[in-house]
């Protein structure tokens, strides 16, 4: 549950012949991946439909919401956020606004090209006051107030014009394309003919594949050692905490910030206000020196240990087959993992944590022979127990048992039988070869007139 704080829900990919949606939930990992917490297939996209599966995400996250939800304009799916998610922050996906766009205004983009220019600038205002009043000059320069879905879309604005989301953290994502990568990954692995049971043993083979890549990613950012940009500490000790993909921006904004001014604008109390921009000629100065990044600005979801759950473990009877509580064995590596790169880099506390699992893994080595041992001792006497049984066995003579009795045909049937069965049956007669009649030899036919006596 580390990386649920923004997930995208995206219903239009059809993964077999019935056509069911296959809805999956994606969100964004240490590594800007695309994750899979789960998905669904839907029977259908009402309200109810879309109740159950998100009560059902509660179930499965132990009743933690999503941060925020990316979805596109479906009324039914909003009306279901509302009602299970209410503390969620719903935003629609901007290109679905843009596409939706450039077909409900048409007639805009034939007549008036700076439409679309004095529109964008609305969308990008920084400040909600600014973008209400670009809005209404926008209205009053097109006359656009009878278009019923630009003014359906404006009592929207909350969910998609980004002066609403300016201090909300989306981790990035504006879209649902990351949605749709995973769409695009699955596509590997099903396609319209494949069956539910087929289905099932995809899934399950490309969710293999997903955490493998990560895992691949975990350990370049744990082992490989990158290049430095610069001299400053702030980079050396951001490779220390970023996994690489986010360690490689920082670098980026570490070196634009080189060519950054600054102006101190005010300051009350604990409160500064700066004024920052583009370093030219007539503004040389050089941003304040660091040595660390501030750590309230060093966000855990995107550092290298962001999958370990600190400070216990959550109410869970989740078990893995061999009984282990998995979010108990993650607290256990990240505890472990911050000793080695704490106080394990001294020589004393190093030493104590060598002897510590050296001892550990003898007593275990002595209790798994105890283990063999009783257990070869359990066998010797169930077959001692087994040849006491036998031999206090009285003796038993074991006789063949009564011929069984076949329903077969009985011998004096009265069937009918044909000229073929009767003629084989029957004995055949002798043939004279003298006369060609039957029942005698040549030498005894009366009408053979040789004598054989001669």
């Amino acid at each position: 549950m580390t990386f649920n704080d923004v997930i995208v829900f995206y219903v239009t990919y059809k993964t077999n012949r019935l056509s069911l949606p296959f809805a999956p939930f994606t969100g964004l990992n240490h590594h800007k991946q695309s994750t899979l917490f789960g998905s669904t297939l839907l029977a259908d996209e009402t309200d109810e439909t879309f109740c159950w599966v998100f009560e059902q995400w509660l179930t499965c996250m132990h009743g933690r919401a999503p941060g925020v939800i990316i979805t596109d304009m479906n009324l039914a799916m909003k009306n279901a956020i509302k009602r299970v998610f209410p503390n969620t922050h719903h935003r629609f996906c901007e290109w679905h606004i843009w596409k939706h766009l450039v077909e409900k205004v048409v007639e805009m983009r034939d007549t008036d090209s700076d439409f679309y220019r004095d529109y964008n600038w609305c969308f990008h205002s920084k400040k909600i006051e600014e973008c209400e009043d670009k809005w209404q000059d926008l209205v009053v320069k097109y006359e656009i107030c009878g278009n019923e879905w630009l003014s359906r879309m404006w009592e929207q604005r909350e969910h998609w014009m980004r002066a609403y989301w300016r201090t909300t953290f989306t981790a990035g994502m504006k879209s649902s394309q990351r949605s749709e990568s995973m769409n695009s990954f699955f596509d590997g692995y099903v396609n319209n003919n494949t069956g539910l049971h087929e289905f099932l043993n995809a899934y399950e083979r490309a969710l293999v594949q997903r955490r493998k890549t990560e895992a691949e990613e975990d350990f370049k950012s744990k082992y490989l050692i990158p290049k430095m940009q610069t001299n400053s500490p702030l980079e050396e000790e951001s490779d220390k905490f970023y996994t690489s993909i986010i360690f490689n921006k920082f670098q980026d904004e570490l070196k634009g910030s080189n060519n950054c001014w600054y102006d101190q604008l005010s300051s009350e109390g604990t409160v500064e206000e700066y004024s920052v921009g583009l370093r030219s000629d007539q503004k040389s100065r050089w941003c304040r020196q660091l040595r660390m990044v501030p750590e309230h600005y060093m966000l855990r979801r995107w550092s290298i240990e962001a999958r370990y759950r600190e400070g216990g473990v959550l109410p869970t009877s989740t078990q893995e087959s061999n009984g282990m509580n998995p979010f108990k064995r993650w607290c256990l590596i990240s505890t472990w993992q911050r000793l080695l790169d704490g106080p394990g880099k001294r020589e004393d506390v190093m030493k104590r944590m060598e002897d510590f699992c050296s001892a550990l893994w003898a007593e275990e080595e002595v209790r798994k022979k105890d283990e063999l041992v009783e257990s070869e001792l359990a066998v010797i006497g169930s077959q001692v127990q087994s040849n006491i049984c036998v031999s206090q066995m009285p003796e038993i003579t074991i006789r063949d048992p009564p011929v069984a009795k076949t329903k077969g045909r009985p011998k004096n049937a009265t069937r009918l039988k044909s000229n073929i069965e009767t003629s084989a049956t029957q004995p055949k007669k002798r043939t004279c070869k003298s006369c060609g009649e039957q029942g005698h030899f040549a030498l005894t036919c009366k009408k053979n007139s040789k004598d054989w006596s001669k």
